[in-house]
């Protein structure tokens, strides 16, 4: 399946590569108990990572600023757990690698002359 239509405009394409970029890095993390669905993305300078479950939907946003890490949930400062900036990194590099082989990276399969 493609994400990309003729008559796309600029702006839904950019929607939809970073839903795809979200599903993507969601993929890549261990979903806990009780989570329906999980999603794991970087926009506008910042990395997202949102859960849902039956009780609702959770959205963390992480931001890193003069050489610190800042976490937020529901707009106000949480404290990292043990580890997780740690995990975090670690994330954001695999998920990187894993968004540029399945989105960006150049393929020899493609016909580019049809």
């Amino acid at each position: 399946m493609s994400l990309f239509t003729p008559t796309m405009t600029p702006q839904a394409l950019y929607a939809k590569l970073v839903e795809a970029e979200s599903e993507i890095g969601g993929d890549l993390l261990p979903k806990p108990a009780g989570v329906i669905k999980q999603r794991f993305w970087y926009h506008k300078g910042d990395w997202f990572y949102e859960t849902q479950d039956a009780t609702g939907t959770m959205v963390a946003r992480y931001q890193f600023l003069d050489g610190k890490a800042h976490k937020l949930v529901g707009g106000k400062p949480v404290a990292f757990a043990e580890g997780e900036i740690k995990n975090l990194r670690k994330i954001i590099q695999m998920y990187h690698d894993r968004v540029y082989e399945e989105l960006y990276a150049p393929r020899t399969d493609r016909n580019l002359t049809a």
